[in-house]
């Protein structure tokens, strides 16, 4: 039998005879299989023992789960120096498919080989799978054989599930020195403190000698805090050894420990020259602390003599690095002068947006910096935008003539009406009564008069021929108004208000505005300037009106007069400015409302843009400073 354990061929080399050998052999693997130092060595041993037990086993694999990539892999052969055909390797395939033990004979018929494999079940998981190839034997042998190898996978599966909780107790215990680091860290709200009062409980509680932290400036490494020390010089030379220490593992951006082992070939002469001069002895690790995938920083860790370093630990400290010193870093940040941290962000835009990386934010600024050179140089006609109403250039109001009734109204407001057409009568009957009252008394008058002649009283006459001439002032003045009884329409225009279809028999008093009525050739266009660009409005300037009505075809105008009386709406502040179109469409009329824009002069299409709010901030400028 051969092995690769250096004991076994001690044992070989004896004079005993062969069975005390295998004896000695067995109870060499059983120590083996109940020390458990190496994983290989526990699977060799346990395979030996299977195969003396099952007396027919040819050679073997051990299969297991790897704990990084998750896939299966062999552990061990037996014998050692032998690797097992395609047969067994799919009939541990199989043994894996269907979670059970499972017996097959050999592809080629001849060589009286058969194959038993048996799984590694774990709470119903695939943990591994363990083969044999055994000589042919009747079912019964084969049988045994299956029960055997079940029964030795019991020390598999215990291995296993021993190896598990170890590994979740081993994480467990890191999560809670962990946790408890980070409540150290998170006492305090200045860096100062913080890092010294962790760095300490990091010193205590992983038994080193000294813990450091130090963060990367230009490219050099700075001590900010060590464990058991409040005050250091920053011209000791134990800091500058330390701090080249931690310049040695970011340079190489990899974990280093010294002494170092075998898996953990680096650079470490900083790291030697630390422990012969200033150290005690013991182990050292530097941890490189990354942020954002840059190394900002690194910890150091100097253990005492007699503490043995395990892989545990440097997963610890890696994972202190990536927790404690995110904190202690971002407090280091908050405790900067907001210059510094001013500075710091400006340098770090500056850096993305010149450096590598970052490929949408520098689109980003190119698009940016393209607008704005556009619209620097690229001009367009600035116009004053404002709301508009149009207007009949000459609007007739027409009012009650006289104290009346109204008799007749045809007309109402929204009606075309021609020149001399009625718009509406007023009740004459009261007239025509008076008339006649003046006509009779004037007859009067004039017999009267015409008796005192006869009789020669000339001053009575002289009183008759008065009151004749008051009698034809009034019956002219009734004439007068029986002429204006009929409200006519001045000119050809439309009726903009008035309606007194509901209102016959309403009396009305002299005075009283019946009617408005406005020409239909002739028009004005009333603006609302606001106060702010009432200074860019001069006379004669052009433009153009879009009406609500008609929004597919804008009108010429221009500026006529610009008046001095103010509006307010909405609390604005607005201009009145008039305007008369240069052309008069058929389809428009007075009351109509739009949007009118004035052109003033060619601009910069920055300035158009940016001239309203560098407006509100001169005001606000001089409101508030000056």
């Amino acid at each position: 039998m051969k092995t690769n354990n250096p004991n076994f061929g001690s044992i070989l080399e004896t004079g005993s005879s062969e069975s005390e050998q295998f004896a000695q052999l067995d109870t060499a693997f059983l120590h083996n299989l109940a020390e458990r130092r190496d994983e290989h060595t526990f699977f060799e041993s346990w395979l030996s023992l299977q195969a003396g037990l099952l007396k027919i086993a040819l050679n073997g694999v051990v299969v297991v789960v790897d704990d990084i990539e998750q896939d299966l892999r062999p552990a061990a052969y037996w014998p050692p120096t032998t690797v097992p055909g395609t047969d067994l390797i799919k009939i541990a395939e199989s043994a894996i498919r269907q979670k059970c033990g499972v017996v097959q004979r050999s592809g080629e018929t001849n060589t009286g080989v058969q194959s038993i494999a048996y799984p590694i079940l774990i709470d119903g998981d695939v943990a591994g799978v363990v083969g044999f190839n055994v000589k042919c034997g009747t079912d019964a042998s084969l049988q045994s054989a299956l029960r055997q190898l079940q029964w030795g996978a019991v020390w598999l599966e215990n291995h296993t599930r021993e190896k598990q909780f170890s590994q979740v107790h081993s994480a467990a215990s890191r999560l809670s020195t962990t946790l408890d680091l980070i409540a150290v860290s998170l006492e305090y709200d200045d860096f100062g403190p913080a890092a010294s009062a962790t760095l300490t409980e990091i010193a205590a509680q992983l038994r080193c000698e000294r813990a450091s932290f130090g963060v990367l400036r230009f490219q050099h490494i700075k001590i900010l805090a060590m464990s058991h020390t409040a005050v250091f010089s920053k011209r000791m030379n134990m800091v500058r050894a330390i701090s080249r220490a931690m310049e040695e593992a970011v340079d190489q951006e990899r974990i280093i420990v010294t002494p170092a082992n075998d898996e953990n070939i680096a650079v470490t002469r900083c790291h030697e020259e630390l422990s012969r001069r200033f150290g005690f002895g013991g182990s050292i690790v530097t941890i490189p602390l990354y942020d954002e995938k840059k190394i900002y920083g690194a910890l150091t860790l100097e253990y005492v003599p007699d503490k043995e370093l395990f892989p545990d630990d440097v997963e610890l400290v890696t994972a202190l690095g990536a927790t404690i010193g995110r904190i202690l870093e971002n407090k280091r940040k908050e405790n900067r002068w907001l210059l510094s941290k001013m500075f710091v962000s400006i340098t770090c835009q500056l850096h993305r947006l010149f450096g590598p990386g970052f490929l949408g934010r520098k689109i980003a600024v190119c698009i940016l910096l393209a607008m704005v050179t556009f619209f620097s140089i690229a001009t367009s006609p600035f116009r004053v935008t404002t709301d508009a109403i149009l207007e009949g250039r000459i609007q007739r109001i027409l009012v009650a003539p006289y104290d009346g009734f109204i008799a007749d109204a045809p007309i109402r407001a929204g009606d075309y009406v021609q020149k001399g057409h009625i718009l509406a009568r007023l009740d004459d009957r009261d007239l025509q009564l008076e008339l006649e009252a003046w006509s009779s008394r004037r007859k009067q008058y004039l017999a009267e008069r015409k008796r005192a002649i006869a009789e020669h009283d000339l001053a009575q006459a002289n009183v008759f021929l008065s009151q004749i001439d008051e009698a034809d002032v009034q019956l002219e003045l009734i004439h007068e108004k029986l002429k204006r009884a009929d409200i006519v329409a001045p000119f050809d225009g439309v009726v903009l208000s008035g309606d007194l279809t509901q209102s016959l028999g309403r009396a009305v008093q002299i005075g009283d505005t019946l009617f408005q009525v406005a020409p239909l050739e002739s028009y004005r266009v009333f603006l609302k300037i606001d106060e702010r660009d009432i200074q860019e409005i001069e006379i004669g300037q052009s433009g153009s009106i879009l009406l609500n009505a008609l929004p597919h075809q804008p009108i010429a105008l221009t500026v006529q007069k610009i008046s001095s009386v103010t509006l307010s709406e909405d609390g604005i502040n607005l201009f009145r400015v008039e305007a008369f179109l240069n052309e008069t469409p058929t389809s428009i009329r007075p009351g109509m409302e739009g949007v009118a824009k004035i052109t003033i002069r060619e601009q910069k299409l920055i300035w158009i843009w940016s001239r309203g709010f560098l407006n509100w901030v001169r005001v606000q400028y001089w409101k508030w400073w000056l």
